[in-house]
């Protein structure tokens, strides 16, 4: 017979345990996402989603596009046979992935984010809207030429869903991210995803003043345009943190800064400087646009100059680097500049540059530096300009 003393030790370690489980569960709450498992017939995503269009860029339904996503790719004779091929899946009752939505209100009406379905989402769209047909044999077949029954099925085939609720834009670019893994996609891509972001959209708000003029010295080259966008929040990373080793592509690096608020005047200045630059080596040696646009990439040019200016006063940084860009050009010879891993830049890659730069400035000697054996890591993006 348990005791009554026997009963309350008893009930002392279950408790304790419990309180062990708690105390070491692993996940982190903040990061933990309210997930919703629906079913959505096939006319419930025709009916909500819009195609997007030059007013509303994101579409105007209640079903929408967020600003990370890609343009639309199902192009031409091969995206038409995909669109056809998905419609001939529906008809026909094989299975679909999953499609991810985040729900969130507006102050209006609730509205569905699309994170992951966007192809599929538009083509049933664009096929109720008879803005495409399937083959039927040789004839061509529109929604609405579908006899009773293929509509019926059509429209009340389900779909299955799963609908964040209010996910941050931390979370979601990381759904991004981690849905596309074994996909080939760049940096820009992932820089693309994540513009709703502090870091991504501070550096998109605070250089748009400057991208006409940094347009016009980079040879027609817009610098927020998708592939350039890595190069610019690179350089906003790296002066907002005033850490030159933190200008970089990698979107590995700068993924942990996404919630970083800018440093504007910071940008600012530092932008005039770049601008005052360009524009004096422009003026002193003319180059076709095309020989203009590698200047607007953060390894070849622009990091060591701002990593420069950030600890040299500007006057002197300016007039130092004019000095090497007109070297550069007149000479056809890149040298004082060049390391291995450019675009994946940290501290120890700029200062071998800054040293071979400072070296050629007192006496003229151009020697290449030597790249650490330890400063390469596998997230360079050498060659992802």
């Amino acid at each position: 017979m348990v005791t009554a003393g026997q009963r309350e030790s008893q009930e002392r370690t279950f408790a304790k345990s419990i309180v062990i489980q708690i105390m070491a569960s692993i996940i982190d709450l903040t990061r933990r996402m309210e997930i919703n498992n629906e079913n959505w017939k096939v006319m419930r995503f025709a009916s909500l989603y819009e195609q997007p269009s030059a007013d509303h860029p994101e579409g105007g339904g209640r079903i929408y596009l967020p600003p990370h996503q890609r343009d639309w790719s199902w192009i031409g004779a091969n995206g038409l046979k995909k669109m056809r091929k998905f419609i001939d899946t529906l008809l026909h009752n094989y299975p679909v992935p999953t499609i991810i939505l985040n729900r969130f209100d507006d102050g209006v009406r609730e509205r569905w984010q699309v994170y992951d379905g966007r192809h599929r989402i538009e083509t049933l769209w664009r096929f109720v809207n008879n803005k495409f047909s399937i083959k039927n044999g040789e004839a061509e077949v529109y929604y609405r030429d579908l006899c009773p029954s293929d509509r019926r099925n059509f429209d009340d085939r389900f779909l299955a869903v799963e609908v964040t609720d209010k996910a941050s834009f931390v979370q979601l670019a990381d759904v991004f991210i981690r849905l596309n893994s074994g996909k080939a996609l760049t940096n820009a891509d992932y820089c693309h995803a994540s513009r709703d972001s502090p870091l991504i959209r501070g550096t998109i708000e605070h250089l748009t003043p400057y991208k006409e003029r940094l347009r016009a010295v980079f040879g027609g080259n817009d610098i927020l345009a998708k592939k350039s966008l890595p190069h610019w929040v690179g350089i906003v990373l790296g002066l907002t943190l005033n850490v030159p080793g933190n200008m970089t592509t990698s979107f590995i690096r700068i993924q942990e800064h996404l919630d970083l608020a800018v440093n504007g005047p910071a940008i600012a200045t530092a932008m005039d400087a770049l601008v005052d630059l360009y524009t004096r080596a422009n003026t002193a040696f003319v180059l076709p646009e095309k020989g203009l646009t590698r200047y607007s990439h953060i390894g070849f040019i622009n990091a060591f100059f701002i990593a420069d200016w950030m600890r040299v006063p500007a006057e002197i940084t300016v007039e130092n680097w004019l000095r090497v860009i007109l070297h550069i050009r007149k000479e056809d010879d890149d040298s004082i500049v060049h390391i291995s891993g450019a675009q994946n830049l940290n501290d120890k890659k700029i200062q071998l540059v800054h040293d071979n730069v400072h070296t050629w400035l007192s006496n003229g000697v151009v020697t290449a530096p030597p790249l650490p054996a330890d400063s390469e890591s596998e997230d360079s993006d050498e060659g992802d300009a």
